[in-house]
């Protein structure tokens, strides 16, 4: 992979031409945005202690169980109806940082338990709590679908014991938040 080991392959470098930089070995001289910092790196500079491979396995534990543990396409129905949910309705209003922030700071964690759990488990997350979040969302009970998410929740960080700091940063990035890694804002914006 073009990059490999470098900021431009890292899951918190955004680079300005939208992923193109893989296949572009001339974009050598544009710069990236770093989520971690919170500055601007070239692709071929070295990553720091911070690098996360974007090809290795989701931080975000709802694609965990929907494409790696059940075998479905990054572009599923579930996961597209999410996301968008996630653009269009929780990252415009602030009242949703905390839930955003929650999923940055926990989904890792989850994920990584949710790999090696077993297919029963990852069936009845997904029967059980995301395809009714998504029938929410697609029927436009918007807080029926937050309140069943934030139910999954609260279960899988009992179940797994994880217990985390859940005051939100000043410097967190609501904008950008619900990807499963935490975004710094942008200098400009604090």
């Amino acid at each position: 992979m073009l990059y490999e080991g470098k900021c431009g392959s890292c899951l918190n470098f955004e680079d300005s031409k939208k992923n193109e930089l893989y296949d572009n070995t001339n974009a050598n001289y544009v710069k990236g945005y770093c989520t971690w910092f919170g500055a601007y790196y070239y692709p071929e500079d070295s990553c720091s202690r911070h690098y996360q491979n974007r090809n290795s396995s989701s931080d975000c534990y709802i694609t965990t169980i929907l494409c790696h543990r059940l075998g479905l396409e990054d572009n599923c129905k579930e996961l597209e109806t999410l996301r968008r949910f996630r653009k269009n309705v929780l990252q415009k209003e602030d009242q949703y940082k905390d839930i955003l922030f929650e999923y940055d700071t926990v989904g890792p964690m989850i994920s990584k338990k949710l790999e090696q759990e077993e297919m029963l488990v990852v069936r009845g997350l997904h029967l059980a709590y995301i395809e009714p979040v998504v029938t929410f969302i697609q029927e436009g009970r918007e807080e029926e679908a937050i309140v069943r998410y934030t139910e999954m929740t609260k279960l899988l960080k009992s179940f797994y014991q994880i217990e985390v700091d859940e005051k939100v940063p000043e410097d967190y990035d609501t904008t950008r938040g619900g990807h499963g890694r935490f975004v710094k804002k942008m200098k400009k914006d604090i």
